[in-house]
């Protein structure tokens, strides 16, 4: 029963973003965006995609990313840094703001509105090589390290799924902590996983894909946003042809991590032009 509750945690955040649920990216840009001032809100922990950098500032993937668009669109922006419980009570007040780096869920597309998915995760299990946890029910028994203030810590402490489970503030305190035999295994986000291990100089430790659904992230807003989702939806096309996409990706995700556009295209390093 653990294994099936578990593994419904690890799904349920992970759904794939439908097409029917962002706008179409066809839709022509108007020459009236440009004046036009985006009031944005993003996640102030949330590395490598929103997080406040030494400055104080704004900045990560999904950050560049949006600056990016607005730049493409010539419309002016303001962002401001909030925490993800703030956001999430803003998603649910039905806030004009629009959100960077959300993730698609049933319940969510019935308040906002989504874009196109820019970017896409998948969770892993990691572990030392000598265990290699490759499934779900191999580390129910088992320490297991989650990053806190994060869907799946939640629902594994509220539903006691896991006999051990211990929190930790970020995914390189995880993968030291698993390195030195502090804990068996440790579940996160495969991308973020991947760059910490390859700063890290870590050797010991093993990454395990679990077989879910990408968890993709979009930027959103309010329905009554639909023409600024268009337009966002219009550049970040536009971006992933050309290859300015790419370059962001490759510099804060990993390279080898794919990512969904529009018509269920995947546009891999080798694709884009």
């Amino acid at each position: 029963m653990k294994h099936f509750i578990l593994s419904l945690i690890f799904l349920i955040p992970n759904l794939t973003l439908p097409l029917y649920a962002w706008s179409s990216v066809n839709e022509p840009a108007q020459d009236s965006d440009k004046g036009k001032v985006v009031y944005a809100v993003c996640d102030t922990d949330n590395w490598p995609y929103e997080f406040l950098n030494g400055k104080g500032e704004p900045d990560g993937f999904s950050v560049e990313l949006f600056k990016t668009v607005m730049e493409h669109t010539g419309m002016e922006y303001s962002i401001e840094p909030i925490t993800w419980k703030e956001l999430s009570a803003r998603m649910d007040s039905i806030s004009p703001a629009l959100y960077i780096g959300v993730s698609f869920s049933p319940e969510r597309s019935e308040k906002i509105l989504f874009s196109m998915p820019y970017a896409s995760s998948t969770i892993s299990i990691v572990s030392r090589s000598e265990d290699h946890y490759r499934q779900i029910n191999d580390i129910l028994s088992k320490k297991i390290l989650l990053k806190k203030r994060e869907k799946i810590y939640d629902l594994a402490i509220e539903n006691k799924l896991c006999d051990s489970i211990i929190p930790v503030t970020t995914v390189m305190d995880a993968l030291n902590m698993l390195s030195k035999g502090s804990a068996d295994a440790f579940v996160g986000a495969t991308s973020v996983i991947r760059h910490e291990l390859q700063k890290s100089g870590i050797r010991n430790l093993v990454v395990s894909p679990v077989e879910t659904n990408p968890h993709s992230y979009s930027f959103a807003s309010g329905f009554s946003e639909r023409k600024l989702i268009n337009r966002i939806n219009e550049e970040l096309y536009s971006l992933m042809l050309s290859g300015e996409y790419q370059a962001l990706h490759d510099k804060w995700l990993h390279p080898n991590d794919e990512t969904v556009i529009p018509g269920n295209i995947k546009l891999d390093r080798k694709s884009v032009v």
